[in-house]
């Protein structure tokens, strides 16, 4: 045998993947990429910990809201002598603080009711993170 037959024996023998063979998921994914793209821009499990770091900021900044708004309501509808209604309905009589008193009384427990219903709601969303 001459040399250009050892070499023509070898080529056939050896195994060859068909052109239309399937390939593995890893093989198509990296087939896929851009030239130049590491396969670990697209690690699933850093884009998984990347939601729960925003998810985490997401929370804290809720609860921030939560007990901001809770202070807010205190401080509208309290029962320490400090908050808007108390000051209100403990004006002396024809003063502006008691017209302001008898004009919007109910209005500023509705929007403390309305405040308290949001801030509830707040923490319901904050509950349901945590599933």
């Amino acid at each position: 045998m001459n040399l250009y037959n050892k070499k023509f024996l070898t080529v056939l023998e050896a195994e060859e993947k068909p052109a239309n063979a399937p390939v593995t998921d890893q093989e198509a994914f990296q087939q896929k990429l851009d030239p130049g793209t590491a396969s670990t821009a697209y690690d699933t499990n850093a884009v998984a910990a990347y939601k729960d770091q925003v998810a985490s900021q997401q929370i804290n900044m809720l609860q921030q809201w939560i007990t901001k708004v809770a202070e807010f309501v205190t401080y509208l509808n309290g029962v320490d002598q400090t908050s808007v209604q108390a000051v209100l309905n403990n004006a002396e009589c024809e003063t502006l603080f008691a017209d302001i008193a008898k004009s919007e009384t109910k209005r500023i427990a509705r929007i403390a009711q309305e405040l308290s219903g949001f801030n509830e709601s707040l923490k319901g969303y904050v509950l349901r993170s945590k599933e």
